[in-house]
């Protein structure tokens, strides 16, 4: 999970390696909790077509 600023400047990523199925609470609970909203975009990484979540919120 990449974290940006509202310049688009990354300020955090967090990557656990041996749990990653760790993040799916912690983002709910984040996007639960300040409101952020969710967003799908299609992108492609190293050959292959991807779904990306953006999380956004207006404050920021």
């Amino acid at each position: 999970m990449d974290i940006y600023d509202k310049e688009n400047n990354l300020l955090s990523n967090l990557h656990p390696t041996s749990k990653p199925e760790i993040l799916q609470p912690v983002i709910k609970e984040i996007v639960t909790a300040s409101g952020f909203r969710t967003h799908k975009k299609p992108i492609k990484m190293m050959g292959r077509n991807m779904e990306a979540f953006i999380y956004d919120n207006n404050i920021l």
